[in-house]
């Protein structure tokens, strides 16, 4: 599995090109499908699992300002506090809301074809690479040969 092309679409969108090898077409179509699919969640999870840390920061802030409510000398300052607690429960509120609704910027633009032809082996590309690579060591082995005998040889 790789990323075959990652392009820029405007200002603010990438396209990620997946591709993927194997043996049997169909098993490379659902396996670049699963990998995206997989890359979708893994965002989402990370985003749900930002808006959990937020909403444990924010029990943890309203845990210390009732201890803090209890131990204010002052009506004012009692007062002050539970103004705090009412904002952070509020904060806690809008955190729970997204957190069940967050979904990731990730989607889906189309799912992996099915390829109708064979990525490897190419015979003419191995072919001519064979070729290639035969002509340079043909060249290699006649200037080592020019070398060690003379160009009279």
């Amino acid at each position: 599995m790789r990323i075959r092309s990652i392009e820029t679409v405007g200002s603010s969108s990438i396209v990620f090109v997946l591709s993927a090898r194997d043996s049997d077409p169909r098993r490379s179509a659902a396996l670049a499908n699963a990998w995206a699919e997989a890359l979708r969640n893994w965002e989402e999870a990370l985003i749900r699992d930002n808006f959990k840390r937020a909403s444990v920061s924010l029990e943890n802030r309203i845990r210390w300002v009732d201890i803090q409510i209890t131990q204010a000398a002052s009506r004012t300052d009692q007062n002050i506090l539970r103004e705090l607690r009412t904002n952070l429960e509020r904060e806690l509120g809008i955190i729970r809301s997204l957190e069940n609704s967050a979904t990731g910027q990730l989607s889906l633009l189309a799912q992996a074809e099915v390829p109708t032809e064979a990525i490897w082996p190419r015979p003419l590309l191995t072919a001519g690479i064979a070729a290639i690579s035969t002509l340079l060591l043909g060249f290699i082995l006649l200037a080592v040969r020019d070398r060690l005998l003379g160009p009279t040889g």
